[in-house]
């Protein structure tokens, strides 16, 4: 078999479609034989079998080992679901206080590293360093200025304008936002009930996010992002929580455990009180003395001093129902100069009361 000579050009072409992925059979035959000093053909069998570096039509999701993902995907749904409902409750919180339609919306929630947090941030901001009370270690609420000077605006009675330049917090604003901050805990406390009893409070506030070094650079933390519309007025507010303060909880961001119900514990104190209470309530009580039949002309007919005759004998036991159910069988009788009826048997079924 004559073996055909190709020249540089179609050698390169050659080493470009096996580079690229493609077949070589698509190309044209080639092989080299630098010991003959020529380039052998191919035949199509032999060119399927050179390696060929394919890749289906698949999306490749790039994984650092250097900064493992700490959070589950279900765990981060239960995450949103949390800070859902905690910016529900702070929405409505400061629409009522400002006197103002505020949305308060989560825009997301991602796992990154505390540098990559901190990067994000501008210098000056309003930082919150946040300690959990029952979980250890801490987290940072930042809120942007243009945010807090709104917030501030409307507080002091203005229309909550912000700054065209921003600049750092004076004492007295500081003092004012804090009590803000406050109460936004408490609603954070709210909504991370049905998890774990938190007491979230102030440890210092901070403007320069390089002195809020509260893990180390490299370590996971969760980053819940809100957005925040107060009149004309938007901005961030960044919520962060290290991963060795959720360590401990972790099992529990689940959504059975999420939607599992909390039972609540009373104390005995409170269990008295509720009898105590409970024994005093009223309740309808009847004594059915008996049954009787009458057609539409004889309850016409009836007058002042008729009487019906009842289908019960004056030896037959009563029925007693409370509040419409039936719940005693009774004799009638008298106490002192009142008519009464003694107990004489509990009913605990409906259709016991047809023996009677």
């Amino acid at each position: 078999m004559a073996q055909e000579i190709l020249n540089q050009d179609e050698i390169d072409a050659l080493l470009s479609s096996i580079s690229g992925g493609g077949s070589p059979a698509e190309k044209g035959p080639s092989t080299a034989n630098s010991a003959a000093g020529g380039v052998s053909a191919f035949t199509p069998s032999q060119a399927n079998q050179a390696p060929v570096n394919k890749i289906d039509n698949k999306k490749i999701k790039i994984y650092d080992f250097k900064r493992p993902d700490k959070f589950a995907k279900e765990q981060l749904r239960t995450l949103n679901r949390i800070h859902e409902a905690f910016s529900r409750l702070v929405s409505t919180y400061l629409s009522t206080t400002l006197r103002a339609i505020v949305h308060f919306d989560v825009v997301s929630v991602d796992q990154l590293t505390y540098e990559e947090f901190t990067r994000t941030l501008s210098n000056p901001t309003f930082l919150s360093i946040i300690s959990m009370g029952t979980l250890e270690g801490n987290s940072v609420i930042e809120i942007n200025l243009n945010i807090v000077f709104s917030v501030l605006d409307k507080l002091f009675g203005g229309q909550g304008r912000t700054l065209d330049k921003l600049r750092i917090l004076t004492d007295i604003e500081e003092s004012v936002i804090s009590r803000v901050i406050v109460k936004i805990l408490e609603y954070f406390k709210e909504a991370w009930l049905q998890v774990i009893e938190l007491s979230p409070k102030i440890e210092f506030i901070e403007s320069n996010p390089q002195f809020t070094q509260i893990v180390p650079p490299n370590e996971m933390v969760l980053l819940v992002t809100f957005e925040v519309k107060i009149g004309e007025a938007e901005g961030i507010m960044n919520l962060c929580i290290p991963y060795i303060v959720l360590e401990p909880i972790i099992s529990k961001l689940t959504t059975q455990s999420w939607f599992k119900p909390k039972k609540k514990e009373i104390s005995s104190e409170n269990l008295i009180n509720l009898e105590t209470k409970i024994k005093r309530v009223k309740i309808p009580m009847v004594v059915e003395l008996g049954r009787a039949g009458l057609d539409v002309h004889e309850f016409l007919s009836l007058r002042t001093g008729d009487m019906i005759k009842l289908n019960t004998k004056l030896t037959d036991k009563l029925n007693v129902t409370v509040n419409g159910a039936l719940k005693f069988s009774s004799r009638p009788g008298k106490k002192g100069k009142k008519i009464a009826v003694v107990i004489k048997d509990i009913i605990k079924d409906e259709e016991e009361a047809l023996n009677l």
